[in-house]
């Protein structure tokens, strides 16, 4: 019984990373296509991914130099999995790089990672005419119309950084830790400029078919 049991587990773990793997390639294939076929579920950039020139929260912050992330709120317009992630963090000082954790909700703040991504040398200077850092989701995360999630920005010391303002004059929950510490609120609500994008419904539907199919092509080479 306990060969059996085994043998089930692993080819369940098998079929799961089969599963997200298709995904992510639709995932990957929508990345690079372009707009159509996704949803922008929260947005508040000026159009071109403009932002505030020069205010900003400030990652890692000098005087004594203190290690501390920030998150910011948001409150998806529609339900899907993570397809792209636009956020404009920029570079002060020390290393060029950054994480970026989408995180999700937990009495009002953040709580646990679902999807995180390690930049490197993709920090433009502050004050510059900068684009935002890109990211593309793996396909496993899957967020809800009308729940809080928070996207999150850390940087290893000595590197300081700073998450550009958005210029729409948009607020909303901020949240700071210093030194992997509890959350606080931050005393500016202003938020970072920030943009995420899922499929639309029906291209939704259509990854879940391509993913149902590879999946059961490899269960029954497998069976």
């Amino acid at each position: 019984m306990r060969t059996t049991s085994a043998k089930g587990s692993a080819r369940r773990g098998q079929s799961r990373r089969v599963l997200i793997g298709a995904l992510a390639m639709g995932v990957a294939s929508i990345a690079s296509v372009g707009r159509a076929g996704v949803i922008t579920v929260f947005d508040n950039y000026k159009p071109n991914f403009g932002t505030a020139t020069f205010s900003g929260q400030v990652i890692n912050p000098l005087g004594p130099q203190r290690d501390r992330d920030f998150a910011n709120a948001f409150v998806p317009s529609a339900s899907g999995i993570v397809t792209e992630l636009w956020a404009t963090v920029t570079m002060v000082s020390g290393v060029n790089q950054v994480d970026l954790w989408l995180m999700s909700d937990s009495n009002g703040a953040p709580d646990r990672v679902l999807e995180g991504w390690h930049l490197v040398n993709q920090m433009g200077l502050r004050g510059g005419l900068n684009p935002p850092l890109h990211v593309v989701g793996d396909g496993s995360t899957f967020i809800e119309a009308g729940e809080m999630y928070w996207l999150v920005s850390s940087a290893p010391l000595p590197t300081v950084a700073q998450w550009m303002h958005n210029g729409i004059n948009d607020h909303g929950p901020v949240m700071y830790r210093e030194n992997n510490g509890s959350w606080n609120a931050s005393s500016n609500d202003l938020r970072g400029a920030f943009r995420v994008d899922v499929p639309e419904p029906a291209t939704l539907v259509m990854l879940l078919a391509g993913a149902g199919m590879i999946l059961r092509r490899r269960v029954r080479r497998t069976a």
